[in-house]
């Protein structure tokens, strides 16, 4: 008899024991679906700040990391399936970690994807610019380093090669394409005599003091 006594209490423990995890697991997973509710627009926002960085300028690595940086710990909640998969969200919540995940994930490929056919498109919205820079013609690699526009672009090339008439295109190309005050722009020279030459050719291609 004792021992059926202590085996029915045994089978009691472990049945509460399974009711109570059962139902600490059921309060989780609401918990849980109740922050991906409430988080919700932080997918939504993170899309479309990303979505506005290919609105017709170029897209820079630096935009793109602060980005990344911003959203790396929203990210970090939802880069395994098995962290959200059980919680049995709506439909318009699992869109958004998809959409937001697909972003996150190859935001440098749609950075450089997008970067090429801006180039292109720039190539020929301001092909009559390009074609006369103290009059001549900026080859391709001359247009390319003109439209980009990295906080840091490295150009290489000898002398002679059109490095001066590259600048002096790139300075039509902000006041035309981006509207930039002349006082927003500033060029610098290793010496006082390159640097009025460059100030000279600046103002008699754009009629602007650089």
């Amino acid at each position: 008899m004792s021992n059926n006594i202590l085996l029915m209490i045994l089978g009691l423990i472990v049945a509460m024991i399974f009711i109570s995890s059962r139902k600490k697991r059921r309060i989780r997973i609401q918990e849980q679906r109740a922050y991906f509710n409430k988080i919700v627009n932080e997918f939504k926002i993170a899309c479309e700040e990303v979505d506005g960085y290919t609105k017709d300028f170029y897209y820079t690595y630096f935009i793109k990391e602060q980005w990344k940086n911003k959203y790396k710990d929203l990210y970090s909640k939802v880069d395994k399936k098995w962290k959200y998969q059980e919680l049995k969200l709506g439909k318009d919540i699992l869109n958004s970690i998809d959409e937001f995940k697909n972003k996150f994930s190859n935001i440098e490929k749609m950075r450089d994807d997008y970067n090429k056919k801006f180039i292109e498109i720039e190539k020929i919205n301001y092909k009559n610019l390009f074609d006369n820079i103290e009059g001549r013609a900026l080859d391709q690699q001359q247009r390319e380093c003109v439209i980009k526009e990295e906080i840091n672009n490295l150009v290489i090339a000898g002398a002679g090669t059109g490095k001066t008439t590259t600048i002096v295109g790139k300075v039509k190309y902000l006041l035309e394409k981006y509207k930039y005050n002349p006082d927003e722009i500033l060029i610098l020279s290793f010496t006082n005599a390159s640097a009025s030459e460059m100030a000279e050719r600046v103002k008699k291609e754009t009629g602007k003091n650089i």
